[in-house]
């Protein structure tokens, strides 16, 4: 493992449901970086402005796909996003879990100026819920 470095993380989620105005959320979080020789991770503690106050989210990035995981009292879950390929989990909330099925429509990554994105489509118990797009930026801290 390499060093883990300060991160300021800047995150833009965009949910995208039929007959609905996008839902837009942006938020600032510092967390940390750590690059290993085949992903990069980047986690940071989700605030109350999520709703998942103490989640620890986690963006794990690998060369052909994104993996989010979320861990704490409140969430458990982990999502593969590789293009053109579903992939289920299960939405964990502490008293019961949904099946969520992702489908990623593309994923864009430059780590060498700190930027990814992922836009994927989401079922959830196998009914189409919409498109939700993650845009993420960091800046080394130290």
């Amino acid at each position: 493992m390499t060093e883990t470095k300060r991160v300021m993380l800047r995150i833009r989620t965009e949910q995208r449901v039929p007959g609905e105005d996008p839902e837009i959320m942006e938020l600032q979080s510092e967390g940390t970086l750590a690059q290993y020789d085949d992903r990069t991770e980047l986690t940071y503690v989700e605030s109350a402005v999520t709703g998942l106050e103490g989640v620890t989210t986690t963006f794990v990035l690998y060369d052909d796909r994104v993996v989010l995981i979320r861990d704490g009292e409140k969430l458990k879950n982990t999502m593969v996003f590789q293009v053109g390929k579903k992939t289920d989990s299960l939405y964990d909330v502490g008293f019961g879990a949904l099946l969520i099925t992702v489908t990623a429509q593309r994923t864009e990554m430059d780590l060498v100026i700190g930027k990814f994105s992922v836009e994927y489509t989401v079922e959830v118990e196998h009914t189409y819920m919409g498109t939700n797009t993650y845009a993420v930026s960091y800046r080394v801290l130290d």
